[in-house]
């Protein structure tokens, strides 16, 4: 069960690029670079010093979620390619999202 949950969490975000427009995608791809190597930085840390620990993941991550690698960099890249214009739109969806997990 839970290496389907690992699978959902790799291969389908990727399939939401398909239509997003290729020249407003490719001028966000290093936001999503950035993403999975602070998250890969931030995994082998947390492997170094026993802050947790991966038990069932795909094959061929040893250390690190799928969500890294899937999710992760999907969803910055999205997030970034609806709000760039207007980065207030972006930071208002961070203090929306905060004020949700406070209520």
């Amino acid at each position: 069960m839970s290496t389907w949950l690992a699978w959902l969490l790799f291969l389908p975000p990727w399939l939401l690029l398909v239509f997003l427009e290729p020249e407003r995608k490719r001028r966000f791809i290093p936001v999503a670079l950035l993403s999975c190597l602070i998250s890969t930085i931030l995994f082998q840390m947390a492997v170094s010093l026993n802050w947790w620990s991966v038990t069932s993941n795909i094959f061929y991550f040893t250390h690190i979620s799928a969500f890294v690698y899937g999710f992760l960099p999907v969803g910055a890249l999205i997030s970034f390619y609806w709000t760039y214009p207007n980065p207030w739109i972006y930071s208002g969806s961070i203090w929306l999202s905060m004020l949700c997990k406070r209520m």
